[in-house]
């Protein structure tokens, strides 16, 4: 099987609260208190890792011990305090999980994040408390082909299917920004009609069967933004935009969304270069509507 599908793959293993879930004779759990996750900067990378870069938004912990394949995921919550039927000396693994698309219902562990190890002494009723986990971007697997963090002067997007000439501007007002001095603004009223922001250059990637292709992005906003890829379809011998998702409004405060565009690849038949974009839309009319975004990037697998 191969290793890059293994995190889809896991995310339909085991989901467990509880420990109903565990097998095996022991009868009373010993604990791991985990607090979170901060992402941390790697030296080993060849990307400028500044704040915006290092956003998360991690919602669950994945374990396994003794290099055992079956992985159990626990929902990252106040306390932090994991229930497991095992104790002495272990193995554990632990690996940042994330909401795929920004979906409760489809959760996996983030494959461009380290894998934290560690022996450890597990006794029954016990809590053995790991506190804040540092992890960072693998420098084996993460490429990162486009960044955009908004405070350069050039930006990395460019307007389609409208007359004007550009709707994605920066903006300074703190309120507005996520990180940094600046972040990326787009606005619709009423009247305004349909159009996207796509990224400027191309993204060049061949090997299929490596399979994951992410964008990561923060974002706020009152009304909805569409989310896809766009590029050449061999079998219709056309450029086409296939949708990935649509994100709902999130008004009061910033969200980071790791969302999949694989599928999105693969509906275009896996084109060599192949570029994304951001599609916001006003069903409601609202007559100021707005979008903010900021630390948008692509990771994939190397090529």
């Amino acid at each position: 099987m191969n290793k890059y599908f293994i995190p889809i793959l896991a995310s339909v293993i085991l989901f467990v609260s509880a420990c109903d879930n565990f097998e095996g004779e022991q009868e009373i759990p010993a604990y791991i208190k985990i607090k979170g996750f901060r992402l941390v900067e790697n030296t080993n990378l060849q990307y400028t890792q500044s704040e915006g870069f290092l956003t998360s938004a991690i919602s669950d912990v994945w374990i396994s011990f003794d290099g055992d394949t079956t992985m159990m995921a626990f929902p990252l919550k106040e306390g932090g305090v994991i229930p497991v039927l095992k104790k002495g000396k272990v193995k554990i693994n632990v690996q940042a999980g994330i909401l795929l698309n920004g979906i409760r219902g489809t959760r996996v562990y983030y494959p461009f994040y380290t894998t934290y190890e560690q022996e450890i002494t597990l006794t029954e009723e016990k809590i053995t408390d790991l506190d804040t986990i540092n992890i960072k971007y693998r420098s084996d697997w993460t490429t990162v082909p486009f960044d955009e963090q908004f405070e350069d002067s050039y930006m990395n997007f460019r307007t389609v299917g409208d007359s004007v000439t550009e709707r994605l501007v920066k903006i300074s007002n703190p309120d507005s920004v996520r990180s940094g001095m600046y972040s990326g603004a787009m606005y619709m009223n009423a009247t305004d009609t349909a159009y996207k922001i796509i990224c400027k250059d191309s993204i060049h990637y061949t090997d299929i069967s490596q399979g994951s292709i992410y964008l990561e992005i923060d974002y706020r906003s009152n009304i909805p933004l569409e989310t896809g890829v766009y590029g050449f379809e061999s079998g219709s011998n056309k450029y086409l935009y296939i949708s990935a998702v649509t994100l709902n409004p999130s008004k009061d405060k910033w969200k980071k969304i790791y969302i999949q565009l694989t599928k999105a690849w693969d509906q275009l038949n896996w084109p060599s270069d192949f570029w994304f974009y951001l599609q916001p839309s006003n069903p409601n009319k609202l007559n100021d509507g707005w979008v903010y975004i900021d630390n948008v990037k692509i990771v994939h697998f190397p090529d």
